[in-house]
């Protein structure tokens, strides 16, 4: 399987999702650099520690469940276009007779793309 490009469609998506995944994961390394200072320090407090790391962002159970699902609709999106393109046109000339299954494919690929579509917006706007 080829990678998309950074000048296509797929490859300006594939920019954002790592972009959006990575800003946080950025802000947490930071935050880890000063929690390492603060463990140098000789006035360290175990209640600082703890703040430190609930504020992480891969500690927000809402970032982890944003990211996961964009994960797990990225793969989904992927393996539809797959079928899309090289199983259901094999299907459809070898097995006529499941134009009508195949059909009802193409359609529920579509309404599910449309809804990730939706759902990768809110993301997008949540996460920002």
């Amino acid at each position: 399987m080829t990678q998309p490009q950074a000048g296509t469609v797929a490859g300006r998506q594939m920019v954002q999702q790592l972009l959006m995944a990575h800003a946080p994961l950025r802000s947490d390394v930071a935050a880890l650099r000063k929690g390492l200072e603060v463990l140098d320090a000789a006035t360290t407090r175990a209640e600082e520690i703890e703040e430190l790391l609930g504020g992480l962002t891969v500690a927000d159970l809402t970032w982890q469940l944003k990211v996961g699902c964009q994960h797990f609709c990225a793969h989904l999106d992927a393996h539809h276009t797959i079928e899309d393109a090289r199983m259901l046109p094999v299907m459809q000339h070898r097995f006529p007779e499941l134009s009508g299954q195949i059909g009802r494919l193409r359609r529920e690929h579509e309404e599910v793309r449309v809804r990730d579509v939706a759902f990768r917006r809110s993301c997008h706007r949540s996460m920002a």
